[in-house]
């Protein structure tokens, strides 16, 4: 019995070992394509980049809203108008697009 349990949870963690695995290799090749496009100090990269880490790493919702991502980037020591400004460019170059508009939400463009 205690066997078939402790079987039960090292299968379970093995599996969540592999769904890791391929999210942080999804979360990396998505920064290696935007590396060569932005720089890392530009508010861009931040909006890019937490986008990136949504589609990568959660499992129900693959983004954020954008008062989410402006509210959780303003520690980053960017203004909200730098940010907001940032996702509008990334948008015009069809990196991210809008999903949804009230509440405005964004999403990476995989083909950019």
């Amino acid at each position: 019995m205690v066997r078939s349990i402790l079987s039960i949870v090292e299968n379970s963690q093995q599996d969540a070992l592999e769904r890791l695995s391929t999210a942080k290799e999804r979360y990396l090749q998505n920064r290696k394509n935007i590396d060569r496009c932005l720089k890392k100090d530009d508010p861009q990269f931040y909006i890019f980049d937490q986008l990136n880490q949504a589609a990568a790493f959660s499992q129900n919702k693959k983004t954020l809203l954008d008062r989410q991502l402006i509210r959780s980037s303003l520690d980053s020591g960017y203004s909200k108008r730098a940010l907001s400004r940032a996702i509008k460019e990334l948008e015009d170059k069809k990196i991210i697009t809008v999903i949804k508009k009230n509440p405005m939400e964004h999403q990476i463009n995989f083909s950019f």
